[in-house]
C-alpha cells in the first residue's frame, strides 16, 4: 500500500525532464517583460532539474513501495546557522518521527505542481500527493507537501521545509496558484510537442 508524509508545518516534497523548470522559470520572467533570475538560477542547466526530479520520484516510490527508512533516510536538514554549510542527515528520533508520518496514511499517486529555484540552500518544490482517488461517489482527496532541494558542492540533497525552524517557502502564498498554472501550461506544451514528433 503507498503512504503519505506530512510532517506538521513540515515539508516535502509524471514528471518532466528538465526543461520544464528551466522553461518555468524563464517563461514567468518573460511574460513580466523582464529577468530577474537570481546568480543561481542562472547557473543551472537541465541536469540539475533532472537530479531534482528524481530525488523527489525516488523518494515517492520508496514511500509507495512502503519501504518509509530508506525513504527518511535520502531527507536532510539544512544547517539553519550557516545556509551555505553541509546539510545533516535527520537524527535517529527525527527519523522515526518522519517513518511514523509516512505509515499514517495511504497514498496513491502524486505530481509535481511547480518547481521554483531561487538559491544553493533555498529552493522549493511544491508536489501533491492523492490520499484517496476519485471515484463515482467521492472526488479525490489531496494534501500538498513541499521539498526543499538543496545544492552542496554539486550534489543535490532533499530538505525538509520546517516553519518550526524558521524556515519559509521561497514562493508567496499568492503566487503558488499562478505558478502551478504555468507549470501546467509548459507541462501541456512539452507533451504536445513531442506527440508532434
Amino acid at each position: 500500500m503507498k503512504r503519505i508524509i506530512y510532517i506538521t508545518s513540515l515539508f516535502i516534497l509524471p514528471l518532466l525532464a528538465g526543461t520544464l523548470f528551466s522553461a518555468c522559470n524563464s517563461c514567468s520572467k518573460e511574460k513580466e517583460g523582464h529577468s530577474s533570475l537570481t546568480e543561481f538560477e542562472s547557473s543551472l542547466t537541465n541536469e540539475d532539474s533532472v537530479a531534482v526530479i528524481d530525488l523527489v520520484n525516488q523518494f515517492y516510490q520508496l514511500v509507495e513501495a512502503e519501504d518509509f527508512t530508506s525513504a527518511a533516510a535520502m531527507l536532510y536538514q539544512p544547517d539553519h546557522e550557516d545556509p551555505y554549510g553541509e546539510p545533516r542527515t535527520l537524527t535517529n528520533e527525527e527519523m522515526d518521527e518522519v517513518k511514523l508520518m509516512l505509515k499514517s496514511f495511504p497514498i496513491y499517486d502524486h505530481r509535481i505542481d511547480y518547481v521554483k529555484f531561487n538559491k544553493s540552500y533555498q529552493n522549493e518544490v511544491k508536489t501533491t500527493a492523492v490520499i484517496r482517488p476519485k471515484s463515482a461517489d467521492l472526488p479525490e482527496a489531496t494534501t500538498s507537501f513541499y521539498f526543499n532541494p538543496v545544492n552542496y558542492l554539486g550534489r543535490w540533497v532533499l530538505c525538509t521545509i520546517s516553519t518550526n525552524q524558521g524556515d519559509r517557502t521561497v514562493v508567496k502564498s499568492e503566487q503558488k496558484d499562478s505558478l502551478s498554472e504555468l507549470y501546467k501550461e509548459e507541462e501541456k506544451s512539452l507533451k504536445d510537442a513531442a506527440s508532434a514528433q
